[in-house]
């Protein structure tokens, strides 16, 4: 059973690396590996069976898109901010606020939207386990990234 669940994250990869092998910027390369290899991590942690690893991974790949692309735009804004050295007037501080928080609050809609469509598939447990893994994940990368500087900021 656990050879078909790498089989079809092998698989997984295959697809979601083919999308983005258009891209050469090392930057995009480097994400796509963490992605791969969180791909890994929670096909083993959880060892799901391959009928619910292909309702899985659809949604999860979906909400995974969804969150990027909003925490990109949030950062994006926030880079901006940054970006202008200049003291700005109360009303675009304001503005600035409400965005952010407007950013905080649709990554909990998603998270909620998730959470729900996942009930369906999976058992509270699992679902809280996976939220589990994927902080046991993010440990392990800061961990390995400790003191080095990611190739595409070199």
């Amino acid at each position: 059973m656990k050879i078909k669940t790498i089989l079809f994250s092998l698989i997984i990869f295959t697809f979601s690396f083919s999308t983005f092998a258009q891209q050469h910027h090392s930057c995009k390369h480097h994400r796509e590996e963490i992605k791969s290899e969180r791909i890994a991590f929670i096909t083993d942690a959880r060892s799901l069976s391959v009928k619910k690893a292909q309702q899985f991974w659809p949604i999860y790949n979906d909400y995974d898109a969804k969150i990027e692309q909003l925490r990109s735009d949030k950062y994006s804004k926030m880079a901006t901010l940054r970006k202008n050295n200049t003291k700005l007037s109360e009303k675009e501080y304001q503005s600035f606020l409400d965005k952010y928080i407007y950013f905080i609050e649709e990554e909990a809609r998603l998270k909620k939207v998730y959470q729900k469509d996942l009930s369906a598939i999976l058992s509270a447990e699992k679902i809280y386990l996976l939220y589990k893994s994927e902080r046991d994940f993010k440990r392990k990368l800061v961990k390995g990234l400790r003191g080095k500087k990611p190739a595409c900021l070199e």
